[in-house]
């Protein structure tokens, strides 16, 4: 995407935001990765109980079937979704410890954690 935001003159953001709206419009189904495809790794890695992965993966599919996580990283959603599943569950996993296996920022997590918590009504 970088690419043709920098070819299109316009910011990478501003191209999500359009593909997003496009897709959602033309009800149109992409093939790209999978969030769920992360989670098994990224709960092994920061050591989580299998409740915990469980709900994150519940929260995924219940965001893809809500049609808003078109557009967006899929390992930034598995992680924020991860991180949700983490504070409903009691699990003492930092932001910032799922960041970095993700390898993204704690900022991102929280974003991406807020806007499935503001998407579900929780």
């Amino acid at each position: 995407m970088f690419d043709v935001a920098k070819a299109s003159n316009i910011s990478k953001k501003l191209l999500q935001k359009s593909y997003r709206r496009l897709v959602e419009n033309l009800e149109l189904k992409s093939s790209t990765f999978i969030p769920t495809d992360f989670i098994t790794r990224l709960a092994s890695d920061v050591n989580v109980q299998e409740k915990t992965r469980l709900d994150a993966i519940y929260f995924l599919k219940k965001a893809q079937r809500m049609g808003i996580i078109v557009g967006r990283n899929p390992m930034c959603i598995a992680s924020s979704a991860l991180y949700l599943a983490c504070v409903l569950n009691n699990e003492n996993i930092s932001q910032g410890k799922i960041a970095k296996e993700a390898r993204t920022t704690s900022v991102t997590v929280r974003n991406g954690y807020q806007y499935l918590v503001n998407k579900f009504g929780s």
